[in-house]
């Protein structure tokens, strides 16, 4: 995640630093004073968990060790703002195999593997939506990919840095990538289902539909905060 710091001191003249990961940085501990700054960051709303992991240039990540089929995974992951990750660079499929060693200690080295952002429809396609046809990266393991079987259809990355093909109603674990808008709202994730790549008005029509339903989903949330409080007043009395 990269935050741009930016000095407020107009008399000198301003002055941006950028910092890759900056939860993890130590500026702020310096001999800086930080009310000096104003902070910007591309991730503009809150981590859904502390369990996100920053990779220096690359994103914000979480390998999820409960298991999920593909699909699931995938809703899981659209759930909190994201989309399963996108591996295919040299890079990419590096740090998030260390990643996913890192993370799933607890499995076997030969189950340390997790669902990513790859899969086999008609050709293997991103969660981008790009063809890994047209892209000049592979990390194929060796016999794989095995996508020609109809039930090997959906791609793990695993902790020795190679993909494997996957039957996609194994439950596994999986890798969430965080998108920069950070995670959704229930409103937006409710308006996110408006999708038709053909529609040159998608979103003007999703805009429409966050602007339409927001007093309702704030009506919602109110009812809850107010039930919780409720809740809290009646266990105080007893």
């Amino acid at each position: 995640m990269n935050v741009i710091v930016l000095e407020e001191n107009v008399t000198t003249g301003s002055k941006c630093m950028v910092y890759e990961c900056p939860e993890y940085h130590g500026f702020l501990n310096s001999k800086q004073n930080p009310s000096l700054y104003n902070y910007y960051s591309m991730y503009s709303k809150p981590l859904p968990n502390e369990n996100y992991t920053c990779v220096p240039g690359i994103g914000i990540f979480d390998v999820v060790s409960d298991r999920m089929n593909f699909s699931n995974a995938m809703e899981a992951c659209e759930e909190v703002g994201g989309h399963l990750a996108n591996i295919v660079s040299e890079t990419r499929t590096s740090m998030l195999s260390a990643l996913v060693s890192s993370t799933l200690t607890n499995f076997t080295i030969r189950n340390r593997r997790a669902y990513v952002g790859l899969f086999f429809d008609e050709d293997f396609v991103t969660i981008m939506g790009e063809l890994l046809a047209c892209l000049p990266y592979r990390a194929w393991a060796p016999g794989h990919p095995k996508a020609r079987k109809i039930e090997k259809d959906c791609v793990v990355i695993t902790s020795n840095r190679y993909w494997e093909t996957e039957n996609c109603s194994k439950k596994l674990p999986y890798v969430c990538e965080l998108i920069a808008d950070g995670p959704m709202t229930a409103v937006e994730r409710y308006c996110a289902a408006i999708r038709n790549p053909n529609d040159s008005c998608i979103s003007e029509r999703r805009k429409n539909c966050i602007i339409r339903n927001q007093k309702h989903f704030e009506q919602i949330k109110q009812k809850e905060q107010q039930c919780n409080v409720n809740a809290n007043n009646n266990s105080n009395d007893l």
